[in-house]
């Protein structure tokens, strides 16, 4: 099949890019980002020789019109082909600059319908390309003069030289223009099959805002310095890629609509700011200062709602004021992106301070957002006494084949939870192997859905997963007996008895909400009625084993934000706790987040085990606190 060329080329391949959302969901993953870039490389390759092609084809078209100017100067027209060309391309020019010739998918990110607020964009009508003289010098042959034309016909060297034109000089500008060089640039982009069957995995709209909403994560939850950021710095790592005005414009409208009024306000000025150093060609300070002042608008109405929710609440319920006005900014929303805590009753905040080691002060549930941003940032939450009480150490864990090999265990918290950390548990080699499994099948992660009916994709989780059956490779069994001899637990999954092997990819600032890995204990009966039965069969997930498969060279801990410590990725290591205590009731300390990435790429992969078939490795307790 023939492939489109030149302009109807270009225009396939932007509407290809712009409007297939079957072709997205790259940010989500980094492994899917690498094979973009080396994508985008071998389509630079490719635009580069089309390039030098497309110049060698504009100089025949010039040589064309320069050989024409006899004929406009013996026919007397003042405006050359020469100069219409040159203020086409000076128009062109301007309309590029100017922000409104943006593609839809980055201009049209206006803010929330329900911010109730709609500023009036730049009229795009007024970057139509109107190409100087096109009106009123050109005509119909018919209309020229009779008299010029039979001395333009009648002169034999400009007979000689139309019909070098029309023969010579045009056949070589319509045979370039039919070449193969577009179709270069699509195979590049698409692959052989072209645009059809594309066989790479391209960004689409979804991938751009979850791009941007990624960096904005990244702000919010590292409070990194804006300024640093949009000159190419993040968290001490310089690169050449920085944000123009338009850019943080568009950044401080995702994080209005996501409801970080005081964010928006930061994204907002830093373009105002950007716009009048770019002398407003990106953007112009008039068009950005509307945002502003309604992002200023909105974040005060939304602290002094904050505050009188706040007060009626600690009304009705009677105890002291544990509350800050910290990082309140859109905490009125009701957004999927934020995570919030409801106000318990006073006997559930004692019972959530069971069992913390001396010195680590908590609160409430209330302190989760604050304390899961502090342990992203690496900051330490427990006191010195406290950290004193925990160790690391070689131990058999009762187990015959670690005593000639015993376990390297690092103990982080002392409740029932028992979160631990066993290093070098994979070799290198194994976890190149577990990637390779995992690469051909996997898909975007998904969520247990609302009152457990199913599961969703949500943007509370943006990684990729591949689920891995212990008949795919002997190293799944080998991984299973492995886990079994460090936890005492059985990890028969003919049985049921734990769960497949997860793998999982996190993309551009990807991360996990904080969130339990219980799926069942805190399910209403309503709501374990739309669980699959089979689930209810196999019992809880009494235990989280995580292997972190790579290093991270910036972010990407896993926050344990009632236990006031996190677990940092390391090639080969794995974290486990529980996340039942013995009595089967839940244990709400396990609460855990994943921080998102900053810099590098993050490969963990989760064995979930399950309450069938623990009954004798792991024998119930009639204290509910143990």
């Amino acid at each position: 099949m023939q492939q489109p060329s030149g302009a109807a080329g270009v225009s396939v391949l932007l509407a290809l890019l712009l409007t297939s959302a079957a072709l997205g969901e790259v940010f989500t993953s980094t492994q899917d980002l690498q094979q973009v870039f080396l994508v985008e490389r071998n389509l630079v390759d490719a635009l580069a020789k089309y390039l030098i092609k497309a110049e060698t084809r504009l100089g025949r078209i010039r040589r064309y019109l320069q050989e024409y100017e006899a004929v406009r100067t013996d026919m007397g027209w003042t405006s050359s082909p020469e100069d219409m060309a040159m203020s086409g391309n000076k128009a062109f020019i301007e309309s590029d600059q100017h922000p409104d010739s943006t593609s839809n998918a980055y201009n049209n990110a206006t803010l929330d319908s329900n911010s109730d607020f709609n500023p009036t964009e730049s009229d795009s009508s007024s970057n139509n390309i109107d190409v100087v003289g096109a009106s009123s010098e050109t005509s119909s042959p018919d209309s020229f003069d009779e008299a010029l034309l039979e001395k333009l016909a009648g002169n034999p060297l400009h007979t000689f030289h139309l019909m070098k034109r029309l023969t010579v000089y045009w056949k070589h500008i319509d045979a370039q223009v039919l070449q193969e060089e577009w179709n270069g640039v699509l195979r590049a982009l698409f692959g052989d099959l072209g645009p059809q069957q594309p066989q790479y995995l391209l960004p689409a709209d979804e991938d751009l805002q979850g791009a941007a909403q990624a960096l904005v994560r990244l702000h919010h939850v590292y409070g990194l310095n804006m300024s640093s950021m949009v000159r190419g710095d993040i968290w001490g790592v310089q690169s050449s890629a920085e944000l123009s005005a338009q850019d943080c414009l568009y950044m401080g409208k995702h994080s209005f609509n996501l409801g970080h009024y005081a964010q928006s306000v930061e994204w907002f000025s830093e373009a105002f700011n950007l716009a009048g150093f770019e002398h407003n060609q990106t953007i112009s300070q008039d068009q950005v200062s509307e945002f502003l002042n309604t992002a200023l608008k909105a974040h005060e109405e939304a602290q002094t709602q904050f505050q009188q929710q706040i007060q009626q609440e600690q009304e009705q319920r009677g105890y002291p004021d544990i509350l800050t006005i910290e990082n309140v900014a859109g905490s009125t929303e009701n957004n999927e992106n934020q995570w919030h805590t409801t106000l318990p009753h006073p006997s559930a905040i004692t019972d959530l301070k069971d069992d913390l080691p001396n010195g680590f002060k908590y609160n409430s549930p209330n302190d989760d957002e604050t304390n899961f941003f502090d342990l992203c940032r690496g900051n330490t939450l427990l006191t010195p006494e406290a950290l004193s009480t925990l160790h690391c150490r070689y131990e058999h864990r009762g187990s015959k084949f670690l005593l000639l090999m015993p376990a390297k265990v690092e103990y982080h918290h002392p409740s029932p939870a028992g979160l631990v950390t066993f290093h070098d548990v994979l070799s290198d080699a194994e976890t190149i192997a577990i990637k390779k499994l995992a690469h051909p099948v996997m898909v975007r992660a998904m969520v247990q859905g609302v009152e457990g009916k199913g599961n969703t994709v949500s943007s509370t989780r943006t990684s990729k997963v591949a689920w891995l059956d212990e008949s795919l490779d002997p190293l799944m069994d080998r991984i299973s007996r492995r886990i079994e001899q460090l936890t005492g637990l059985s990890m028969d999954q003919t049985r049921e008895h734990s769960e497949m092997l997860q793998v999982a990819n996190y993309g551009i600032g990807g991360h996990y909400n904080p969130h339990h890995d219980y799926l069942l204990v805190d399910k209403t009966p309503e709501e374990l009625a739309n669980i699959n039965p089979r689930e209810v069969l196999m019992g809880d997930r009494v235990a989280t084993f995580m292997f972190y498969l790579s290093d991270v060279t910036r972010g990407g801990a896993t926050a344990f934000p009632r236990m006031g410590v996190a677990v940092w990725p390391k090639r080969g290591s794995a974290a486990f706790w529980f996340n039942l205590r013995r009595s089967g009731a839940a244990n709400d300390h396990t609460l855990h987040g994943a921080c998102p990435v900053v810099h590098g790429s993050k490969w963990v992969s989760n064995k979930w085990i399950r309450e069938r078939g623990q009954f004798n490795t792991r024998p119930c307790s009639l204290n509910p606190r143990e």
